[in-house]
Order: C-alpha cells, then sequence, then structure tokens
C-alpha cells in the first residue's frame, strides 16, 4: 500500500472544484467547510482553499494546506471513490496544529463512515 499524495488525487481544474460544489454534501466545523461527492475514478481526490482573507499569513495557510494534505494522504486508502474540498474558515488561523490535527481526525472517521453507509 503506498501513501503517496500524486497529481491524480488532486483537484486542480477550476471546473473540478465547481462540479464539487454543485453535487456536495457540506459538513463543518469552527475551523472549515467540508464538501465531498461521489466521483465515478474509483479513488478519491483533494482540494483545499484556504482564502487570504481567512489566513492572512502565508506561513499559516501553507501549514493549514499542509496538514489537511498530509492527513488526507494517510486516510487516502479507507476513503473510497469520493472528491473532498476543505475551505478554511478565519478560526483555522488562530488554531493549534494539535487542534487542527484532532478536527481532521474526526472528520476523516465521519467521511469514511458515511462511505460504508452509502
Amino acid at each position: 500500500m503506498k501513501y503517496k499524495f500524486s497529481y491524480k488525487l488532486r483537484l486542480t481544474a477550476d471546473a473540478q472544484f465547481k462540479q464539487v460544489f454543485r453535487k456536495a454534501r457540506k459538513t463543518s466545523t469552527d475551523l472549515y467547510a467540508v464538501f465531498c461527492c461521489q466521483n465515478n475514478l474509483g479513488y478519491p481526490r483533494l482540494g483545499v482553499i484556504a482564502p487570504k482573507k481567512s489566513i492572512r499569513k502565508a506561513n499559516e495557510r501553507n501549514s493549514f494546506k499542509r496538514a489537511v494534505r498530509e492527513s488526507f494522504r494517510l486516510r487516502q486508502h479507507e476513503l473510497g471513490a469520493i472528491d473532498v474540498v476543505f475551505l478554511a474558515y478565519k478560526n483555522a488561523e488562530s488554531s493549534s496544529k494539535e487542534n487542527l490535527w484532532q478536527h481532521l481526525e474526526r472528520q476523516w472517521e465521519a467521511l469514511i463512515l458515511r462511505q460504508k453507509k452509502l
């Protein structure tokens, strides 16, 4: 089992993000919103949006994105064929790394449970 985050596992094009937003089910925490929908590719894909309006400093935006990508990389084999987009909220800026990781772990668990029900 490989734990890579290759290019094919990323949502890159604007059209891909729009498709997720159009078809998605939304869940949110105080740190971020998560949009997810099924895809027909047989593997999960991830998109991360950390706007400057929500997280002002570039290093904090990059840290948020890095944490989301790393947690996805470790959980990708459990997710199934879904597209997931994380949208950072303003509270993510002041959150500690440990708090962010706890939120992410809970979010992945919820997504995995939802996938098993479908």
